[in-house]
């Protein structure tokens, strides 16, 4: 017979067992790495894939969303001020860490004031734990926090389509050091969890919210603002921010104990493919001629310019930085003027490409930069 403690908080031990939220779990019967290690429906957990900023450090706009690294959000509303980064500080075993950063204290004065890290799951990965079914699986989530206060941070889960499903967990955390955390959540028996590649869940990990963006802790909710408790404490009532890195997001109750969290963490080389899905970015050193189109009058031409590494979830948006130029039928180089470009979630097409006039119609075309520049293409939920 055990005796456990009532009313455990996340992460308390209580001889070999760990609290999750869920259930006292032995800490010597993690499941074995080699089924962990692929079963993760995050991206990008371990924060080293930053595709579209690197480790350059952006400043938020209260109520705008911006991506901090590949797969993750920041954003924070109220009165204060913040930015977001890719760090390298980090625990043992991992490179890197992100961080939403306060610069001016957000007093959260208004009901709707927030400020957290979201994590934004497609229906396709989400879909094997049967939510919405008589069926659900729980669903473990684990990370690393490094606070700059100590306090009671929140972990939500929320689906993504009416009636917008919501489950709570209260995280009390300790000031300036690496802390592991797990928390299992109940499978949702309800609601509506889309299973599709558009965006079927978030994870959000709230570091304060204003009174009309609370609910209970620990019990599934129909309501789609609320993923704060009356626990929740104001983490930007002080200059400096939380970092996190290491999060994996697991069907079932299971979750690698703390010395094992960096060795279930993808490979490089194979979260950037997981991360291509959604945001790919070519980039193009000056002088570079990367296709070749096809002129179909003396001042246009049109064709393929890339296959994208893996196919996307959908077909993407492209965005264009820095000096594009075609070749002349004389060699010479001609800076683009015209042209729209066109995708799928497998390639990327440009049409109506051209300036004034050097092309012969029928003859190639070099395309190509006259100064560093990129394509993002972004397909992101």
């Amino acid at each position: 017979m055990f005796d456990f403690p009532t009313g455990p908080t996340v992460g308390q031990v209580s001889g070999n067992y760990t609290w999750n939220g869920y259930a006292w779990m032995p800490q010597s019967s993690a499941a074995p790495i080699d089924a962990l290690a692929y079963s993760g429906m995050q991206i990008n957990g371990s924060m080293e894939v930053s595709q579209e900023r690197g480790a350059v450090g952006t400043s938020l706009s209260s109520g705008v969303a911006l991506y901090i690294v590949d797969g993750f959000v920041g954003i924070f509303a109220g009165t204060g001020a913040a930015g977001v980064q890719q760090q390298t500080s980090a625990p043992a075993g991992f490179s890197n860490s992100i961080i939403l950063n306060c610069t001016t204290i957000n007093s959260l004065a208004g009901a709707n004031d927030f400020q957290w890290i979201e994590h934004r799951i497609e229906g396709y990965r989400w879909s094997r734990l049967g939510f919405g079914t008589a069926n659900a699986q729980p669903v473990t989530i684990s990370f690393w926090i490094y606070p700059h206060i100590a306090g009671t941070m929140a972990v939500a889960l929320q689906s993504l389509a009416s009636p917008y499903r919501t489950y709570v967990v209260d995280v009390p955390v300790t000031a300036l050091s690496w802390q592991y955390k797990t928390i299992t959540m109940p499978g949702d028996t309800t609601g509506t969890w889309r299973k599709d590649n558009t965006h079927a869940a978030s994870i959000f990990f709230v570091f304060g919210v204003g009174s009309g963006r609370k609910t209970t802790a620990n019990v599934w909710a129909t309501q789609g603002t609320a993923v704060g408790t009356a626990a929740t404490t104001n983490f930007f009532s002080a200059i400096g921010g939380p970092l996190i890195t290491g999060v994996t997001v697991l069907p079932g109750v299971y979750a690698p104990i703390a010395a094992q969290s960096p060795l279930i963490m993808r490979p490089y080389g194979q979260e950037l493919s997981v991360c291509q899905r959604y945001y790919y970015k070519r980039i193009y050193s000056a002088g570079n001629w990367f296709a070749a189109l096809q002129a179909y009058s003396t001042g246009a031409c049109s064709g393929w310019i890339c296959t994208f590494p893996v196919t996307m979830r959908g077909a993407p948006t492209v965005t264009a930085s820095g000096t594009f130029c075609l070749a002349s039928s004389a060699g010479s180089q001609i800076t683009l003027t015209t042209g729209s470009y066109a995708t799928t979630p497998d390639f990327c097409y440009v049409s109506g490409a051209g300036a004034a006039s050097g092309f012969v119609a029928g003859n190639a075309v070099l395309f190509g930069v006259s100064t560093a520049a990129s394509h993002a293409f972004d397909a992101r939920l």
